[in-house]
């Protein structure tokens, strides 16, 4: 398998079988792919690519994981002076976290279950820097 040589994207969820399937999309897509399981773990990654030939471009993240949850992640970001865009995916009802994390910066926003199509083309946007998506920017 050739090295993708795309942006780099930083995906952040405890479930593992949810982060490898996404990072097979955008591997699928030639993005560079780092997984998290929790926000502290995301955040010791961005930290040490921030200095790297290749910083972390994009973050994709759930909303509850243990350690650090998605919410305290951004705090974190914030408070790290880390400016990087979010993704937040989510099997929970997004109006419930939208306003708190909108506070912190969050870039957009995608339901669980998702189809491969919804995804790519919101991180494209995102990375374009064409964004920030609105909560129904699902059907773009």
């Amino acid at each position: 398998m050739k090295q993708a040589t795309g942006p780099h994207i930083l995906v952040v969820d405890d479930e593992l079988h949810m982060a490898n399937s996404i990072k097979f999309i955008l591997s699928l897509e030639n993005y560079r792919v780092s997984l998290a399981g929790n926000g502290l773990e995301a955040l010791e990654v961005l930290k040490g690519a921030r200095e790297s030939e290749h910083p972390v471009e994009l973050v994709v993240t759930d909303v509850w994981m243990p350690k650090m949850d998605g919410p305290g992640m951004l705090e974190a970001l914030e408070s790290e002076k880390i400016v990087v865009p979010v993704l937040v995916i989510t099997a929970m009802d997004i109006g419930q976290v939208q306003v708190e994390l909108a506070r912190f910066g969050c870039s957009g926003f995608m339901s669980k279950p998702f189809d491969d199509t919804t995804l790519l083309k919101k991180v494209s946007i995102i990375l374009s820097g064409k964004g920030p998506l609105k909560v129904d920017d699902d059907d773009m």
